[in-house]
């Protein structure tokens, strides 16, 4: 039986790791503020139509879903060494996305500041994605498989 999961919506964080190691979460319209590692260190995260204006907002996460949100270029290195990640119609706008993280679904996601991207990473699945400034993308990255790929950069794989 699967658990239900709590709900915080319409509300918006800031400073530091104001959800820390938290789970079970479903974030719908929540924005994150300046400050660091919002979701440090959690687990089973929904984040629909979030904005995060934060450095490092998902480090050493596990099964997080990110659908229809907003990284702007201040979440910078957002999301590192987690694993189970699923990221929907999202805009990307911050460099440095995606570190050591293993099992990555990826569909229509457009990062406009791709340098330093998906470093890496492990079972990495992408579906209609675009990546511009993608200097370096995928460096080091292992089990990528493309569906749908366009890339304005140098150097990838």
């Amino acid at each position: 039986m699967a658990e239900t999961k709590q709900l915080i919506k319409d509300i918006f964080y800031e400073g530091e790791r104001p959800l820390f190691a938290t789970g079970n979460l479903r974030l719908e319209n929540v924005k994150f503020y300046p400050g660091e590692s919002a979701l440090k260190e959690c687990r089973d995260i929904e984040a629909h139509g979030c904005e995060f204006m934060c450095k490092y907002p998902f480090w050493h996460n596990d099964n997080a879903r990110i659908d229809e949100c907003l990284f702007t270029v201040y979440s910078r290195a957002a999301i590192w060494y987690s694993r189970n990640i699923r990221m929907r119609n999202t805009r990307v706008e911050a460099p440095k996305m995606f570190r050591e993280t293993d099992g990555l679904y990826l569909e229509n996601v457009k990062f406009t500041s791709a340098g330093e991207t998906l470093w890496s990473c492990r079972d990495v699945e992408l579906h209609n994605v675009q990546a511009y400034g993608g200097d370096y993308i995928f460096m080091n990255g292992k089990n990528i498989t493309i569906d749908g790929f366009y890339l304005q950069g140098n150097y990838s794989f």
